[in-house]
């Protein structure tokens, strides 16, 4: 990503698996921003790692984790109000469903949506992101993220889970009166042979 291209107010979602090299291409972003004499850029990076960090070290609590992905996007938001030139969201943000609250905010604020995906050659290769994580994420949790992972994230894809959303609600729905009318029959067949 080239900051020479970036308009002002532009929100910046990080994506990829841990060990993918997302925070290292932030940290990188960062660096330019930083180095930059033609402007002063004013960016901050929210994250939900942030959360964890106590005293400079990093302390993972999977029974924190939506504390702090709520923290995260409490901070964006309020960032985001005061029209920084540049916010990065350096979280995984592999799906739709989470980069849309993000996006959503996004636009709120009118801010430009830009998405940072990995380019490096072990993105999506498990045994190099296991090894490679800094966060010892177990390679079952990987898989996992890989089978959500949506590619070529856009604007429209992160606002079209909503409908990802309703057709599941439909399908889970539609499996739970099947079930129901299965189980009807069964008590009616039951009752009749009761009644006998």
């Amino acid at each position: 990503m080239n900051i020479r291209d970036l308009k002002t107010k532009t929100l910046i979602l990080s994506r990829g698996l841990p060990g993918s090299g997302k925070s290292f291409a932030v940290n990188e972003l960062c660096k330019a921003f930083d180095q930059d004499e033609t402007r002063n850029w004013l960016y901050h990076v929210c994250s939900s790692d942030h959360f964890f960090m106590e005293d400079g070290k990093y302390n993972f609590n999977i029974n924190k984790l939506g504390q702090a992905h709520k923290q995260c996007q409490s901070v964006c938001d309020g960032v985001l109000s005061f029209n920084y030139d540049v916010v990065i969201i350096d979280n995984t943000n592999i799906s739709a469903k989470e980069c849309r609250i993000y996006v959503e905010m996004g636009l709120k604020h009118k801010y430009n949506i830009e998405f940072l995906e990995p380019s490096t050659p072990w993105a999506f290769d498990l045994d190099e992101l296991e090894k490679r994580n800094q966060h010892n994420v177990p390679r079952h949790a990987l898989e996992k993220m890989l089978t959500r992972w949506v590619p070529n994230m856009t604007v429209e894809k992160a606002l079209g889970h909503q409908q990802e959303s309703t057709d599941m609600h439909k399908d889970e729905e539609a499996a739970h009166e099947a079930w129901e009318t299965k189980n009807n029959k069964v008590l009616a067949k039951d009752m009749n042979l009761y009644q006998q």
